[in-house]
C-alpha cells in the first residue's frame, strides 16, 4: 500500500476549489455522500438542471434561530454543506429565525421552550454571524430575518398557506409523541418555516436531521401555495466528544464551541475515541467517499496510525476556522503540555497555601480553584483516575491520596488535568 501524505490531504482539504463547472449528476453525488437524507431526489436533480440551462444558481436556503448565543461543531455541518453550495456556484440564502426564535423549534425538545425577547435574539444573531462567518462566505450570501415577512403576515394569509396540513401529519413526530404538554404554537412551527420558502422561493434546503419533518411540511406548504415544492438535504448528527455515543451538545458538555481557542479545540479534537474518526472527517471537512476509503483501508492494516490521523483532523478543523498558522501554533501547543508534559509559561498560576489550611491532598488540591476541581468529591474523582501529577526531577510523578502531605515552606508544581498548572508555595 503506498504511504499517505497527509500533510498532502491536509492542503487539499483545505482548499474549498471552485465547484461551479460540474454537472448536475456530479454535484447530486457530491451533495448526496453528506446528506443523511434527501427529500425529492429526482426534483433536485431536475432544478439543478432546470437553473445550470438558466445559467443561474439553485436557490438554496438555509435557517438558523438564534436561540442562544454559541455555535459548536454539530452545528457547523449544514454550514459546511452550504459552503460546498456556495463553491458550486448557487443563491445561497442564510435565514435568520428572529421571528420563530421566540416560538422555538421543538424538534428532538421534551420540553417546551421559553420564548426570548427581541433584545436577546438581536445579540445571538450578532454572534451567530460572527460564528458562521469562519465557515461560509458571508459576503457572497443573502442574510434575511424571517421577521421582515412573517410579522406582516395576514392572518387571513397564514390560514390559506396552511389549510392543506393535518394535526395526524404533525403528530406522526416521535419527539412530539414524547412530550407531556405541546403548545399549538409549537405544532405550527413547522409551518413558519414553510413560508420562509415561500418567500424566497426555495428549490432547495439544508439543515440537521432533526429538521426531516419540518422539511416535509414546508414542501406541502408550498404546494398548497401553487409552487414547485422544494428539496431538502439533512446532514447527520455529530457524536459528542465524550465517547459516550450522545449527540454533541453543550447541555451534556461534550461539545467543541466554533469560538473556542485553537489550543483548546485543538487539544478537545484530539480526546475524541478513534471510531468517530470517519464521522468527523466526513461531516466537518470537503473529504470525498474514496478518499476516505484510503484512509479506512490504511488504519485496518495499521499502515496507518489513527492518532496521526487525528492530528490531521484536529489542524484541519482549526486551521478552517482560523488559519493554518493558528494550527500550528495550536500543535505546538498540545505536544509541549500534553505529550511532552511541561507546562507552557503562560499557562502557569502561581499559587500560595497556608499550610493550617489543610489537612489533606483533597483539601489542598480544592484550593487551587481548578476548573472541574472545585469540590471534595471531584477532586477525589481525579485521583481516583490518576489524574493528579507532581512534577519532579525525574519528571511527573501521579500524586496519591497516601503521599506524604507537603510542609511549611516547601515549594512545588502541580498538574490537575491534563491543562492546569499550578506553582506552589506552603506558607
Amino acid at each position: 500500500m503506498p504511504q499517505i501524505d497527509l500533510r498532502q490531504l491536509e492542503r487539499d482539504l483545505l482548499e474549498h476549489p471552485d465547484l461551479s463547472g460540474l454537472t448536475p449528476e456530479e454535484q447530486l453525488e457530491i451533495l448526496k455522500e453528506r446528506a443523511k437524507h434527501v427529500v425529492g431526489e429526482e426534483r433536485l436533480l431536475v432544478y439543478l438542471k432546470r437553473a445550470q440551462k438558466a445559467r443561474r444558481g439553485l436557490r438554496v436556503k438555509f435557517g438558523i434561530d438564534p436561540t442562544g448565543h454559541q455555535l459548536h461543531l454539530g452545528h457547523a455541518i449544514p454550514l459546511v454543506l452550504f459552503r460546498r453550495l456556495q463553491k458550486m456556484g448557487h443563491e445561497v440564502t442564510l435565514v435568520i429565525g428572529d421571528f420563530t426564535a421566540r416560538i422555538g423549534d421543538p424538534a428532538g425538545r421534551i420540553a417546551d421552550r421559553p420564548m426570548l425577547t427581541e433584545d436577546v435574539i438581536a445579540q445571538n444573531f450578532k454572534t451567530y454571524e460572527q460564528q458562521a462567518g469562519r465557515i461560509i462566505d458571508l459576503k457572497h450570501a443573502a442574510i434575511r430575518r424571517n421577521s421582515d415577512w412573517l410579522g406582516k403576515l395576514l392572518l387571513s394569509d397564514f390560514i390559506k398557506r396552511i389549510q392543506g396540513l393535518t394535526v395526524a401529519s404533525a403528530m406522526q413526530r416521535e419527539d412530539f409523541k414524547k412530550r407531556e404538554t405541546l403548545t399549538r404554537v409549537e405544532l405550527l412551527y413547522a409551518s413558519f418555516t414553510g413560508l420562509d420558502s415561500i418567500e424566497l422561493k426555495t428549490e432547495l434546503e439544508i439543515g440537521g436531521d432533526d429538521q426531516l419533518l419540518n422539511f416535509y411540511d414546508a414542501a406541502r406548504v408550498m404546494e398548497s401555495s401553487k409552487l414547485d415544492p422544494e428539496a431538502a438535504l439533512t446532514t447527520d448528527l455529530l457524536i459528542g466528544t465524550s465517547g459516550q455515543g450522545l449527540k454533541m451538545s453543550k447541555s451534556l458538555n461534550n461539545y467543541v464551541a466554533l469560538d473556542e481557542s485553537p489550543e483548546q479545540m485543538f487539544g478537545q479534537i484530539m480526546r475524541i475515541p478513534d471510531s468517530l474518526l470517519e464521522q468527523y472527517f466526513k461531516l466537518l471537512t470537503d473529504i470525498r467517499d474514496a478518499q476516505w476509503t484510503v484512509l479506512a483501508r490504511a488504519l485496518k492494516s495499521q499502515a496507518l496510525n489513527p492518532m496521526h490521523l487525528k492530528r490531521s483532523l484536529a489542524r484541519i478543523i482549526v486551521a478552517d476556522l482560523n488559519s493554518v498558522e493558528e494550527a500550528d501554533k495550536a500543535e505546538d501547543f498540545f505536544n509541549k503540555t500534553i505529550v511532552d508534559k511541561k507546562p507552557d509559561s503562560a499557562a502557569v498560576k502561581n499559587v500560595l497555601i497556608k499550610s493550617a489550611g489543610f489537612k489533606t491532598w483533597v483539601q489542598l488540591i480544592v484550593q487551587l480553584k481548578v476548573t472541574g476541581a472545585t469540590s471534595g468529591a471531584a477532586v477525589r474523582r481525579l485521583f481516583n483516575q490518576k489524574g493528579v501529577h507532581l512534577q519532579t526531577d525525574s519528571g511527573w510523578r501521579t500524586l496519591t491520596l497516601d503521599d506524604a502531605m507537603p510542609k511549611k515552606g516547601q515549594k512545588m508544581t502541580i498538574r490537575v488535568g491534563k491543562r492546569h498548572y499550578r506553582n506552589v508555595t506552603i506558607a
